[in-house]
């Protein structure tokens, strides 16, 4: 075609809405900071635009769009520009059915780079990255449905821990089971290394809180002129 004639042509069409979308739309597939925006399908549900099937039933046309670059997204790049935003901006609310499958989505995604993809090199910072987002789904024995919170609020469901927590019902249990049927029992050891990592606890927090004025009375302060401040242990439960 006379726009695959040079690369000149192809870089003057970048920006032009030449191709269709899997939404039936003319899209483009650069946007005008020279940003890949238009991709290939990846067979799953995705929140980025891709081309549509139909187009690329056609050997020209497939030939035609990999000169333009277009590829499929990679799971990094959609993990940090499409699914941590949108994590940062939902609401806590229970989940229903349809909102439970695209969260499970969510962190299947989130698992399987973190298992296969990232290098090993880069797992803590990738872990720390992405562990002060409400990622994880949880429990409570005081109300009914599930719910989401950042990893470091949640205990793993093991017999001592529920035991321990049955006098205070509002303690957050991450969803094992579902997580677990999620990702495949034969990555349970995976599994719960990568919650682990992310902060889910599988002891009791203790938590350092400041003590109220009130409070600091009760200890002997120092002849110290510098301030002072004054902490206390608490125990979670």
């Amino acid at each position: 075609s006379w726009i695959s004639e040079t690369s000149n042509r192809l870089k003057r069409c970048r920006t032009l809405p030449i191709f269709i979308s899997t939404d039936g739309n003319a899209v483009p597939a650069y946007d005008r900071e020279g940003k890949l925006i238009l991709f290939l399908p990846t067979g799953e549900d995705s929140d980025y635009v891709t081309i549509s099937d139909n187009l690329l039933d056609n050997k020209d046309i497939v030939a035609f769009v990999k000169s333009f670059g277009i590829t499929k997204p990679s799971l990094k790049n959609e993990i940090f520009n499409k699914i941590l935003p949108t994590i940062r901006q939902k609401s806590k609310k229970p989940f229903g059915i349809s909102v439970k499958k695209q969260w499970n989505n969510y962190f299947k995604k989130l698992f399987d780079y973190y298992c296969y993809e990232c290098p090993e090199v880069e797992k803590d910072n990738y872990i720390q990255q992405i562990r002060n987002y409400p990622i994880l789904r949880y429990s409570t024995s005081d109300r009914a449905g599930f719910f989401r919170d950042i990893p470091q609020n949640i205990y793993f469901p093991n017999e001592d821990l529920k035991k321990y927590f049955s006098v205070k019902p509002s303690t957050k249990f991450v969803d094992w089971e579902g997580y677990l049927d999620l990702v495949g029992r034969e990555n349970e050891k995976f599994l719960k290394s990568f919650l682990i990592e992310l902060g889910v606890c599988s002891n009791v927090i203790i938590k350092i809180s400041p003590l109220s004025n009130l409070s600091k009375y009760n200890y002997r302060w120092s002849r110290s002129t510098r301030s002072e401040t004054w902490s206390e242990s608490v125990i979670d439960g």
